[in-house]
């Protein structure tokens, strides 16, 4: 379990690069921003799940992260943004991914990788056992797959017709081991 969050962060952070810290209300508008370069439809999902959003503690329920960039003003922003939530409290030790966005400008230096690695490590130290993502089966969202599948997630679930006619929910689990 983790004990104290302020060290757990400082090492999360000291073991990954880019910097990563907790996501704070102040963050809020850049990941918006960041999401819907990517798709309206998920920042207009995310605006309303974020509204209901609790920025620090009990950080074993919910919390996001963010991969930080300083920019030439010395003006540091999130370039990325990865967090969970527990599912429910009788299925102990299941989490699902929350919203997961690299900005494009930044892809392909690590950063996505880097906010998964932190979640799993943070599951992991909360003795979770599962950590499931849900995305569509559109082909615009078949990079995504592919990331997952590369950070050991599989297939597990497919509800068809979820988003709309011919546009099913995947669901990608991923086992955890917990300390």
């Amino acid at each position: 379990m983790i004990d104290d969050w302020d060290v757990w962060f400082r090492r999360l952070d000291a073991r990954h690069d880019p910097h990563l810290r907790p996501m704070a209300e102040a963050d809020l508008d850049e990941v918006l921003r960041m999401i819907r370069l990517h798709d309206t439809d998920d920042y207009d999902a995310a605006r309303r799940g974020f509204e209901d959003c609790e920025f620090g503690p009990p950080y074993e329920r919910m919390t996001h992260l963010v991969s930080v960039t300083e920019d030439d003003n010395g003006d540091v922003r999130p370039v990325g943004v990865s967090g969970y939530y527990i599912d429910d409290f009788e299925a102990r030790g299941i989490y699902w991914l929350s919203w997961t966005y690299v900005n494009p400008f930044f892809q392909g230096e690590g950063i996505g990788t880097a906010l998964i690695e932190a979640v799993v490590e943070t599951l992991e130290a909360l003795e979770a056992r599962k950590l499931f993502v849900s995305t569509s089966s559109l082909d615009k969202y078949g990079d995504a797959v592919d990331f997952y599948e590369r950070h050991g997630f599989s297939q597990e679930g497919r509800l068809e017709d979820y988003y709309a006619p011919g546009e099913d929910q995947l669901i990608l689990g991923r086992s955890l081991d917990a300390c």
